[in-house]
């Protein structure tokens, strides 16, 4: 495990993310949590937020593959 920073120029996208979801409302956490697998190309997140994660469609994949199960 390891602990990926974020930077200023992860925050267009996670504006962008939280606008596209806006209607669950997405997060700040969530947010960070998608650019950030996006950007190092994760297909597993640990999440215990699986109903939401569920909808959320990154640029990289069709869909997360969610833990725990």
């Amino acid at each position: 495990m390891r602990l990926a920073e974020l930077t200023k120029e992860d925050a267009p996208r996670m504006r962008q993310l939280m606008r596209k979801y806006a209607d669950l409302p997405m997060d700040f956490a969530d947010a960070a949590l998608v650019r950030v697998a996006e950007r190092e190309s994760l297909r597993t997140v640990f999440t215990l937020d699986c109903s939401d994660f569920r909808v959320y469609f990154p640029l990289h994949i069709r869909a997360f593959r969610l833990l725990p199960p």
